[in-house]
């Protein structure tokens, strides 16, 4: 939780805000003293309870449904993460016959 806050609220790899770094802190502090927090937690203990339509320390709009997920968001993932998995694999195999291609069309070249 503390690395989403600070990835959303840093500028040039640091926090520049004064309350921000205190808000940081509070996260950091709150979450090594009670790791069994889930995010959603942490939050509305930091900064009150949240509203259905929007979190307030994430910014930009993220709404409590999004950074619960639902099991449709999860099956969603689960598919592209597959589908990305085989086209990694793809690429690598081209990538692959790729590089056998140009090794040896080098020795041919050589001999010639």
């Amino acid at each position: 939780m503390a690395t989403i806050f600070f990835e959303t609220h840093k500028k040039d790899d640091t926090l520049v805000e004064p309350e921000a770094s205190k808000k940081y802190a509070e996260i950091q502090e709150l979450v090594q003293s009670e790791p069994s927090l889930t995010n959603i937690e942490v939050t509305e203990r930091c900064f009150g309870p949240q509203s259905k339509s929007h979190v307030v320390e994430l910014g930009g709009g993220i709404t409590t449904k999004e950074l619960k997920g639902g099991s449709s968001s999860k099956a969603a993932i689960l598919i592209e993460l597959n589908a990305t998995r085989k086209e990694k694999e793809s690429l690598q195999t081209e990538l692959n016959a790729t590089k056998k291609a140009k090794r040896l069309s080098g020795k041919t070249y050589g001999r010639l």
